[in-house]
């Protein structure tokens, strides 16, 4: 081999290197970087893989159904409670109550099916489970979020006397959704 082949030889290789496609390396790079935010959002906010997280404090979560291992993580981000509004019926075969207490943690239901479970009283019994458990850290959640929402609008709306305006404010930041026009005419009858 002849000098003049020792310098082709490497020249081919470069272009060879540098044809290969850009996107190919653009879609690890980004998945590696979407990795790493997750991991540190993670590192900062354990909660952070709780469906829906709503932090509406450092005290108080709002989320959709958490599963065993996101529950797992509530303690070490100061969460010692855990207000369920889903029924029995919605569970199926997770024990929630049995894995909450198993890990330590404080465990309330109050089952909210829909507005025909949006009564004053049962917004009353929210109100004071909030009350009582907030200053320990609690996460509160229905199936996404949407009855949490709706119940905190109307707490805000028939216990803390806000406005019909600033209490469907204050639902729709903490996840109401789908219920918003039934929770308006609750709001509107008050």
């Amino acid at each position: 081999m002849n000098r003049r082949s020792f310098l082709i030889a490497p020249a081919s290789l470069l272009i060879a290197v540098l044809s290969i496609p850009v996107f190919a390396a653009d879609a690890k790079d980004t998945r590696t970087t979407e990795k790493a935010v997750t991991t540190n959002e993670a590192r900062t906010n354990p909660l952070a893989s709780l469906p829906n997280d709503i932090e509406v404090t450092p005290l108080l979560h709002i989320s959709g159904q958490p599963s065993g291992d996101q529950l797992a993580l509530l303690h070490s981000a100061g969460i010692h409670n855990v207000i369920d509004l889903r029924p029995d019926a919605e569970h199926g075969d997770f024990d929630e109550r049995m894995v909450v207490v198993h890990l330590g943690l404080g465990y309330d239901s109050l089952p909210i099916r829909g507005t025909q479970d949006m009564t004053p009283e049962n917004v009353k019994t929210f109100d004071q489970l909030l009350t009582r458990k907030q200053a320990d850290g609690v996460l509160v959640h229905c199936a996404s979020g949407n009855r949490v929402g709706a119940m905190m609008a109307l707490r805000a709306r028939w216990l803390q006397g806000k406005s019909a305006l600033e209490a469907l404010a204050i639902g729709k930041a903490s996840g109401l959704t789908s219920l918003e026009a039934d929770v308006r005419k609750l709001l509107d009858a008050k």
